[in-house]
């Protein structure tokens, strides 16, 4: 609006009593001031003082924050008594990188070309990359693949398994889960 920023907080706190304004401010770094960004305010006023007090918080880290918490909320999520998780890698090509995976962090950041990952059934193709070429063609599906199964004795042989996935398209994120074709038949 070219709004003064403070009369537009005094104006939201009259009308309300508390509320948001956004506007752009420079944002301050290790190297100086950047040029104007988006900023979101909370403003309450306080009437026995006469004041208006607010907090405020840069668009961007705001986001950084969300996206953070949407990957430790997924990381955390299980069923089928806590075998089954959920992963996300991104819709990198020709291959993605792992965004999240909670059993195994190390992966977090990685580029997932690994040959043991080359292993989709029928096609001996990066089961990362079919995950991907699913969720950009349908938004979601499935990928079958062999792979090795935990058990309270270790690792088993390759054993097929099946993943579903969804595309998650504002964070070019792929979530997954998998189940064992075994288990599956026990079931």
């Amino acid at each position: 609006k070219k709004q003064n920023l403070f009369q537009a907080m005094v104006d939201v706190t009259r009308k309300d009593g508390a509320g948001f304004v956004d506007y752009l401010w420079p944002k301050p770094t290790k190297d100086g001031l950047t040029t104007e960004q988006p900023k979101l305010s909370y403003v309450r006023l306080i009437s026995d003082w006469n004041w208006i007090i607010g907090t405020g918080i840069y668009v961007d880290d705001a986001l950084t924050d969300a996206i953070e918490k949407i990957k430790s909320d997924i990381g955390q999520m299980r069923y089928d008594n806590g075998v089954g998780y959920f992963w996300i890698n991104d819709t990198g090509k020709p291959l993605p990188t792992m965004v999240m995976h909670p059993t195994v962090p190390a992966l977090n950041g990685k580029l997932l070309d690994n040959p043991k990952y080359n292993c989709a059934l029928g096609k001996k193709q990066n089961l990362f990359q079919a995950m991907v070429e699913v969720a950009d063609k349908s938004e979601a599906g499935f990928v079958d693949y062999l792979w090795p199964k935990p058990t309270k004795e270790g690792l088993t042989t390759e054993q097929p398994k099946l993943s579903y996935v969804r595309l998650f398209k504002d964070l070019n994120w792929v979530v997954g889960t998998g189940a064992y074709i075994d288990s599956i038949d026990q079931a």
